[in-house]
């Protein structure tokens, strides 16, 4: 559901604008090749030494010369239309794939976080007790004491990493999924 609406999520809206902004810039780069008029109309009071003064103003813009004047700024709005619209694509596609690869490690990640809470980290912690009975027994090695309880605290390092790292995809995934509201 996340990666069908992908345009809708808030951390693309500025792409979205950027893009409307490129388009209205092109519009009025286009409007700049047909002829354009305005009027103006005035009064004036001028003070009892003087008359009253009306005044009317017509102008009128004609687009000369548009291959020279207005064709290479409407190519070059063009141009950066073009770019934004690239540019909010390549947001999208990295914005689907980052979505795909939370929801994957979110996914799998809790099955690993139950497969070491089950199964790995128990038996790392039986190893351990068991090297440390048969060390205070006099029966085992010191070495191997200390390597079993080396790689049971390792064990338990990346069960809190992997445990971070669902916990980060779950937030942004709710985020997302949410709007933005926690």
């Amino acid at each position: 559901m996340l990666i069908e609406n992908v345009a809708a999520h808030p951390p693309l809206a500025p792409l979205f604008a950027r893009i409307e902004s490129a388009k209205t810039s092109v519009d009025l780069a286009k409007a700049e090749r047909r002829p354009d008029w305005s009027a103006e109309l005035s009064f004036a009071k001028r003070g009892p030494d003087y008359s009253d003064m009306v005044s009317l103003e017509f102008r009128v813009g004609l687009p000369l010369f548009a291959k020279y004047r207005q064709n290479p700024v409407i190519a070059a709005k063009l141009a950066t239309l073009r770019s934004e619209e690239a540019q909010q694509e390549a947001a999208l596609r990295m914005h689907r794939a980052e979505i795909t690869s939370m929801a994957a490690t979110w996914r799998d990640g809790r099955s690993r976080l139950e497969h070491f809470d089950s199964t790995l980290l128990p038996l790392a912690r039986d190893r351990s007790r068991a090297v440390l009975i048969a060390f205070g027994a006099g029966r085992g090695d010191l070495q191997a004491a200390l390597d079993a309880l080396r790689e049971e605290a390792e064990l338990q390092r990346d069960f809190v990493a992997l445990e971070g790292d669902v916990t980060r995809a779950w937030v942004f995934l709710h985020l997302l999924h949410s709007g933005g509201t926690p």
